[in-house]
């Protein structure tokens, strides 16, 4: 259960009973909603500390409501293969708590909708990095997806298909295909 430190009732109808369980984000009405966390700061003191604490776990909710609204904008995006410029407006805290035993502080924030700004570019170079990382980490299911991400926004150089074909001959075998690809 959560151990409220503060609390606006205002938007209570508003925040979903997970948003006082731990991290996430949501979509509610017209507001983006998400759930920061940060850890405590002991070696800055007491006030010090909870100052910073509380501007860490802001930034974490307003940086899981710019992934929130980038989602909605292209539902392919991720930090690894994406850049997102974003502006919010109107950030709201809606509550800071505590949770019995787990380290740190958590805020719940909102900010309505129309006044969070994304702009989401697909970049290759970064997508084809992050693609080539999988591959090279044995997990082969993610990079035949990144791959495969590559190919549909138009990088279909034949080192990029080679190792996409490679990723998808990982991906039947370990699921036990077998046979021509």
């Amino acid at each position: 259960a959560a151990n409220f430190l503060t609390r606006d009732k205002t938007f209570e109808s508003l925040i979903p009973e997970e948003a006082y369980k731990g991290v996430g984000s949501w979509k509610a009405g017209n507001y983006y909603i998400a759930t920061g966390h940060s850890i405590a700061v002991d070696s800055l003191g007491e006030t010090k500390g909870k100052r910073t604490e509380q501007s860490i776990a802001e930034g974490n909710a307003k940086s899981r409501i710019i992934q929130e609204a980038a989602l909605s904008k292209d539902a392919s995006f991720d930090t690894e293969t994406f850049d997102v410029e974003a502006d919010i407006q109107g950030f709201q805290s809606a509550a800071t708590y505590r949770l019995k035993n787990e380290e740190g502080l958590f805020l719940v924030g909102l900010a309505p909708v129309e006044k969070v700004r994304v702009k989401v570019s697909f970049n290759p170079k970064k997508a084809r990095l992050h693609a080539f990382a999988l591959f090279k980490a044995g997990q082969f299911k993610k990079a035949s997806a990144a791959f495969a991400l590559l190919t549909q926004k138009g990088v279909q150089d034949k080192e990029t298909a080679a190792y996409a074909h490679a990723a998808g001959w990982h991906v039947n075998l370990e699921s036990g295909i077998r046979g021509d690809a």
